[in-house]
């Protein structure tokens, strides 16, 4: 017994924060896009990120790598970090917006014609991308295209949050697979 009390604590938590997101990200939603962008990076910013914690453990890995940083720079850098996660996020559940948005940039590269050909031909292709901004900004940019792009992602711990934020990244982008084996 003592054994599911836990447990049941850590679904209730699980349920009331998948609660409150989703409500955040409905709220936000209805918001034109550039609006919501600019709301959910505040939110995170003020009042997401320093309740759950997140602000606290960016100090502290700011404090970390950078000991001789003054304070006033290290809260700037994670107030900064916390409001470009909270516009990243919100981007990807801009599942028609944030696609559309990125259509109209141009893709250059020396990939980009291996891929165009690789595409037109139904050759399957494996990109690779980088954590810088949005980590899911190079599938939006294809889906805008008209590129139909997987993506792989690792669980949350939140089972009731990832349930739709899964449903999210394959709303504008293709299928996604889970890690692991």
């Amino acid at each position: 017994m003592s054994e599911q009390l836990p447990e049941f604590w850590t679904r209730a938590r699980h349920w009331c924060v998948n609660a409150v997101l989703v409500s955040l990200i409905r709220i936000a939603l209805l918001l034109p896009y550039a609006w919501r962008v600019r709301f959910f990076g505040a939110a995170l910013r003020r009042a997401i990120g320093p309740i759950a914690g997140y602000r606290t453990a960016a100090l502290a890995n700011l404090h970390q790598i950078f000991p001789d940083m003054l304070e006033t720079e290290r809260a700037e850098i994670a107030r900064a970090s916390l409001d470009n996660a909270g516009r990243t996020f919100i981007e990807n559940y801009s599942a028609q917006d944030f696609p559309a948005r990125l259509a109209q940039n141009p893709i250059a590269g020396p990939g980009w014609a291996a891929f165009q050909t690789a595409a037109a031909t139904g050759q399957p292709v494996i990109l690779a991308t980088g954590h810088y901004g949005n980590y899911e900004a190079t599938r939006a940019a294809l889906a805008g295209k008209g590129f139909a792009v997987g993506g792989l992602y690792r669980d949350m711990r939140n089972p009731y949050f990832n349930a739709h934020y899964v449903k999210t990244m394959e709303n504008f982008g293709g299928p996604v697979f889970a890690q692991g084996r």
